[in-house]
């Protein structure tokens, strides 16, 4: 069933309202992309029934152009599968400025602001959630030729949420012009960009080692290749000093939802290789790995040799018990031996071999399934031998393992332990002593201060031995000074 190609074209070759750079090489490159989807996908961008959209340099805003594609692809899509065509593949490219803010990403457009170019813009998460919703049946490749374009794999990615529920019977690819951290490169005349230029030569050149079709992998490094013969043919006509201003590194590929298998290894594109194409030959092709002797005619013999000897070998190399075996494989042997012989000496004539041939291989079928049904018990007590044995060696394994953790515990746990009792008992000890030498200094402290007070009333004339109140001294008692005042302990009285 061939398939039936959509193709949106995004992007801008001039931002009035914002600071990106202008550049033909944009236009440029989104009319080959065009003229590519026309001639060779024969897709048509004018129509009601036109299976092309071209928003590249639209006057309309981001929201209108989300809107624009959403009905674009549901009208489309319901289209041809009301003719009955339902191997649909939709084609999205992107040519422009990829660029952050606040961590968002997205695509510049014509009507992108400096102000406020995350509103303005094309949203890769938008964009994202668009292609999902509306494309979710069939099978999508993007091609994003912008500065950080592989950000926008992790936006297909996380479109929709993290259970994926969309693109459930195809998916998506993506291949990016650059790394979600490096930007993109304009051809130094400015004639394309350096991605869409090796793009385009990838698509329209093909290759020799393919088949009728390219994958999305195979353009992937056909792009990579003509990037890098267009900079080595740069280098010669301009001098290496090129590398400093055009250096563009190597594209990615991604493929963000796989639901039903890479799309990238799906032969999708045309192989336009000139000397692809030729006119069918009569009779079997000779196979290059066959003897320079090869004649036609041969080849069915010889690989119908070549799948018995690998049955027979394959027969042979089952690891089971040996009797078995060979008793089966005797079975096999001589079930062919004896329908052979019966087909040679009843003469069967050629309206029967077909017959008869189905009714030898329905044999050997049947043999070797019995043959099968007799090793499966032996395998399988086989491999459950094999694997209790294992376990058992493992479960050792781990015991004397837990063992020695314990041991090393213990261990530890008495190191600790002993320490800790060590430092308390180092404590105490320095608290007794402690507390013994404040004691010590103490009663000596106070012995000298009672030493020296009694020392200081013995010494003292002035101070009388006795503490008396002045009303109740006895005449003519204590030593009294010749100013009539006596000292009684610390205190004065006259």
């Amino acid at each position: 069933m061939p398939t039936h190609y959509l193709v949106i074209t995004l992007g801008a070759q001039k931002y009035p309202d914002a600071k990106f750079t202008s550049s033909p090489a944009f236009e440029k490159s989104n009319n080959r992309f065009k003229e590519y989807a026309s001639s060779t996908l024969k897709v048509r961008f004018k129509g009601e029934e036109a299976n092309g959209l071209d928003l590249f340099d639209s006057d309309k805003g981001a929201d209108d152009q989300d809107l624009t594609i959403a009905e674009f692809l549901e009208r489309r899509i319901a289209a041809l599968k009301k003719e009955e065509q339902h191997d649909i593949t939709l084609l999205l490219y992107y040519v422009g400025h990829g660029a952050y803010t606040g961590g968002d990403f997205y695509f510049a457009i014509k009507r992108t602001r400096h102000k406020n170019p995350l509103i303005s813009s094309l949203m890769g998460k938008s964009l994202a959630d668009t292609i999902k919703d509306h494309a979710k049946a069939i099978k999508t490749y993007a091609f994003l030729d912008s500065c950080f374009s592989a950000e926008a794999a992790k936006l297909f990615l996380s479109a929709g949420g993290a259970t994926h529920p969309h693109f459930v019977r195809r998916g998506i690819s993506l291949l990016c012009s650059s790394s979600r951290d490096s930007v993109s490169y304009l051809l130094p005349d400015e004639s394309a960009t350096a991605f869409t230029d090796g793009l385009l030569a990838a698509l329209t050149s093909g290759s020799t080692h393919a088949g009728e079709s390219l994958t999305l992998r195979d353009l992937f490094e056909l792009t990579w290749d003509h990037m890098r013969r267009r900079q080595d043919q740069l280098e010669d006509e301009l001098g290496p000093q090129i590398r400093e201003k055009y250096d563009p590194g190597k594209p990615e590929i991604h493929s963000p939802q796989q639901r039903d298998g890479d799309l990238a290894d799906e032969p999708i594109f045309p192989n336009l290789f000139k000397g692809y194409h030729s006119e069918p030959k009569i009779g079997p092709e000779k196979p290059d790995y066959f003897p320079a002797n090869y004649q036609a005619g041969q080849h069915d013999q010889t690989v119908t040799a070549q799948v018995e000897a690998a049955d027979v070998k394959r027969a042979t190399d089952v690891p089971t018990i040996p009797f078995a075996r060979q008793s089966n494989l005797g079975k096999i042997r001589a079930n062919q031996d004896r329908s052979a012989a019966e087909v040679e000496n009843r003469g069967i004539i050629p309206e029967q071999a077909a017959e008869e041939r189905r009714r030898i291989d329905t044999a050997r079928h049947e043999a070797e399934e019995a043959h099968t049904r007799a090793l499966v018990p032996d395998l399988i007590r086989t491999w459950l031998e094999f694997t209790l044995e294992n376990m058992l060696k493992e479960d050792e394994a781990a015991a004397l393992k837990y063992k020695e953790l314990v041991k090393k515990e213990n261990a530890e746990r008495t190191s600790r332990d002993s320490s800790w009792s060590y430092i308390l008992d180092k404590r105490d000890q320095a608290t007794q002593n402690d507390y013994s030498h404040h004691i010590q200094y103490d009663s000596e402290h106070k012995q000298a201060r009672l030493k020296s007070q009694q020392a200081k009333l013995e010494s003292d004339p002035k101070i009388s031995a006795f503490p008396v109140r002045r009303s109740k001294l006895p005449l003519r008692s204590g030593k009294f000074l010749k100013t009539d005042m006596i000292s009684v302990g610390f205190g004065r009285f006259w």
